[in-house]
């Protein structure tokens, strides 16, 4: 967690701990199962902002990082070295960015496989029901057929549906 996650982290805490009303003044130090599952919901928090706060933060350091570059003196740097700062931030930027776009590609594809299991689950029972009235045909044919067998080997059904020998 970098410097500035943690801080946030901590005042997330801070915040829903005084909603709880369960404020003592102290601060859990370990990294306990509830302290992973409040950074978890910090992480799920920051996301379902868009991570535009985020972006907006990593865009003014960028800012503040190149007007800095702009009125720094050069005389005693190479211009390597400075490349090189200027690659490292770039670098560091558009994985950010590729970090969050894997993200959100994989928050889209739990989506869509949620979507698809709910279409399976609705398939199988138009199968289960479609079984079901095939089974209850074959029934109704084979017990036809069977009265067409016994009436035609001499037996004869009467008004009441039983059988009689003739």
């Amino acid at each position: 967690m970098d410097e500035i996650g943690a801080k946030q982290f901590d005042e997330l805490r801070d915040r829903r701990s005084q909603q709880a009303g369960s404020d003592d003044g102290l601060r859990r130090t370990s990294r306990t199962r509830k302290v992973q599952r409040e950074y978890a919901e910090y992480l799920n928090e920051i996301h379902s902002k868009g991570l535009k706060h985020e972006l907006l933060k990593l865009s003014q350091i960028i800012e503040v990082s190149t007007e800095s570059l702009k009125t720094y003196d050069y005389s005693n740097i190479e211009t390597t070295e400075i490349e090189k700062t200027l690659d490292t931030i770039h670098s560091k930027w558009v994985k950010y960015l590729k970090v969050h776009e894997d993200y959100s590609q994989l928050i889209n594809n739990t989506r869509d496989l949620e979507r698809l299991s709910i279409q399976r689950q609705s398939l199988e029972r138009k199968i289960n029901e479609c079984n079901q009235l095939a089974i209850g045909q074959l029934n109704k044919s084979i017990r036809s057929l069977q009265r067409d067998s016994k009436f035609e080997n001499g037996l004869h059904l009467k008004d009441d549906d039983k059988l009689s020998v003739s």
